[in-house]
């Protein structure tokens, strides 16, 4: 090599170094004589790098350089970590997607397009995890879209989809254009129906009542209320009228304790006073679970109980 093309070369290289391929391509003139380039350019998440090299921070190009006619060429696009390659392609024919790399004899200048996105990672979790199941968590490239799907089990119905405290949706099937990373949880809630109820047992001569709280399914939470019961007693005349002659009111407090269906039992024997006997248990003192949610159960007492 003489003199005058070994320049052309040095300004060649150097012009590759600090130039963006399109620049290195037009300035064939500064390209020594005979020789060939073989340039390519990046793209990260659909924008081209203004400055067009072979290393990035999605990714990496190798092949880039001069070459002679008939040199054998081989270039390829390599991701970096939280990256992936998209496309590779010779921009004269961008349709054609050459994977992640490409061989060639020198023939006429070239460049090629490796274009990178960003991975971010969906994660998604079912609270309680006894509620349900959640699909469509996982590594998702930026762009694309995730569809994250609810499955409630028996006696669960699906409250929604939260990130941290807030809802972002009500639907089974959560559907969205995913741009970064995301946790993502869905929650179930399930139904637990209280009861107050009275065990009335006759004799001849005194009646005994039990009063007690009754859950649908064993409560995860101790379940605690005072209950007010009423007893009355009525005598009707000859002409079926009724009259209260009697009337009484107690308190209990009945617990349901965790894993359990009922509370303790609270036993009250009477006499019969009048012809009609009637027992009215009612809670008075719910509010710390009534209508409340724990651990994916919501507590609802049921009307109050008459006998």
């Amino acid at each position: 090599m003489n003199l005058k093309n070994l320049l052309w070369l040095l300004a060649a290289v150097i012009c590759f170094a600090s130039c963006s391929k399109e620049d290195i391509i037009e300035k064939v003139a500064e390209i020594p004589e005979g020789k060939i380039l073989v340039g390519t350019e990046i793209v990260i998440d659909g924008v081209v790098q203004s400055d067009t090299r072979a290393v990035s921070e999605a990714g990496y190009t190798t092949g880039d350089g001069l070459y002679d006619k008939g040199d054998p060429v081989t270039v390829a696009a390599f991701a970096n970590e939280g990256y992936e390659l998209v496309t590779f392609y010779d921009k004269k024919a961008a349709s054609i997607n050459l994977g992640s790399s490409y061989d060639f004899p020198a023939a006429e200048p070239r460049t090629f397009k490796a274009e990178f996105a960003r991975k971010y990672t969906i994660t998604v979790s079912a609270n309680p995890t006894a509620g349900g199941t959640v699909t469509g968590g996982g590594t998702y490239r930026g762009g694309k879209t995730c569809t994250l799907t609810a499955t409630a089990k028996a006696g669960y119905v699906f409250d929604g989809w939260y990130e941290g405290s807030t809802k972002v949706s009500s639907d089974t099937n959560y559907s969205f254009i995913v741009s970064s990373n995301r946790t993502i949880q869905g929650k179930f809630t399930g139904s637990i129906q209280i009861e107050a109820l009275v065990d009335v047992v006759s004799s001849s001569a005194y009646i005994t009542n039990s009063f007690y709280l009754k859950s649908s399914k064993p409560v995860t939470v101790a379940i605690t209320s005072i209950c007010k019961i009423v007893h009355e007693e009525y005598r009707e005349d000859y002409d079926g009228n009724e009259e209260l002659i009697f009337s009484e009111v107690i308190t209990a407090k009945l617990t349901i304790p965790v894993g359990r269906t009922e509370s303790n039992k609270e036993e009250y024997t009477s006499g019969g006073i009048g012809n009609r006997t009637q027992y009215y248990l009612s809670s008075k003192d719910h509010s710390s679970w009534n209508m409340k949610t724990f651990n994916g159960f919501t507590y609802n007492l049921s009307k109050d109980n008459w006998h």
